[in-house]
């Protein structure tokens, strides 16, 4: 993938003309958008400053060797990144018009793994991010090992609003060591806008990880990495318990919405909540035989 990216230009001969791209079939472009808008499976790694969104592609690199009896093969080596193209031309595509951008942007945002090599990359990332695109996000890897953030509040308010409607297919969380955060220096927690003197005895007393353990909840496969036993525990336990009342909650509505259930009135009888009956309807056939009944009378 990054070497088609890289070499398209000396490699493609320049064309002219116009093509009609919407009268291919719906399952081409599809294949079309796929091709041009996924890469490789070990994700665009983000970084955000004050001169935009650069990205990174994650690739193997591939060696070709010489084996005993003479063939020809290749083998992968270690996981190299490359500098990739400004985003605007990886996503060129796009502005073409209204109905390309419905249908490719949820390739781009849905298909790659998106990788934040620190906290602060991160939550700029997603503030610049329009509401519409970041929804399609489906793959993050977030890196924790570091305990510093300069905008430990505006990161604690970016987890939280997603928390709310972002749904994950995978969410992978590298920390470092479980002291790095409990232990951390009175200089770092001055730093995060943290008012505690003393270090932290409990995971929950860390103000972002109340925040990251909802924003995890998110995700259907959440993966856990590194030296901290006390971290994952407790985020574990925080998205069970989240995942629980979620489940009770669907569960009750769904009682108070099923059919055939018993109208209540605010009245009571007997300390009871009085229950009527809905009125029934009568057939034609009922009405004739009740009209008989009363004329014989």
């Amino acid at each position: 993938m990054p070497a088609r990216i890289f070499l398209r230009d000396m490699l493609e001969p320049e064309h002219h003309g116009t093509f009609r791209f919407l009268d291919l079939p719906p399952e081409l472009r599809n294949v079309i958008y796929e091709m041009v808008l996924v890469f490789d499976k070990g994700g665009l790694a983000v970084s955000h400053g004050i001169h935009g969104t650069s990205l990174r592609l994650s690739c193997r690199e591939t060696e070709r060797y010489f084996a005993d009896d003479g063939a020809r093969l290749a083998r992968t080596t270690n996981l190299v990144q490359v500098t990739a193209p400004p985003l605007e031309n990886m996503l060129a595509l796009l502005p073409t018009c209204r109905q390309v951008y419905t249908e490719a942007m949820p390739y781009f945002y849905r298909d790659n793994q998106f990788r934040f090599e620190n906290q602060d990359h991160f939550a700029d990332a997603m503030y610049w991010l329009s509401d519409y695109r970041r929804k399609h996000l489906s793959k993050l890897y977030l890196d924790f090992r570091s305990s510093h953030s300069a905008g430990a509040p505006f990161l604690r308010r970016i987890l939280e609003g997603m928390s709310a409607d972002q749904r994950l297919r995978r969410l992978e969380i590298v920390f470092g060591h479980d002291d790095d955060w409990l232990k951390m220096r009175a200089r770092q927690r001055r730093g995060m806008g943290i008012e505690q003197k003393s270090t932290f005895t409990k995971v929950q007393q860390i103000p972002i990880m109340p925040s990251l353990a909802l924003f995890a909840s998110c995700a259907e496969d959440l993966v856990i990495t590194g030296h901290c036993p006390k971290i994952r525990t407790y985020i574990r336990a925080e998205v069970a318990r989240s995942r629980e009342a979620e489940m009770a909650r669907l569960a009750q509505m769904e009682a108070a919405s099923a059919p055939g259930k018993r109208k209540r009135t605010s009245g009571k009888v007997g300390g009871s909540v009085k229950a009527v009956e809905p009125a029934r309807k009568r057939t034609k056939r009922q009405e004739a035989i009740a009209a008989n009944a009363e004329a014989e009378l």
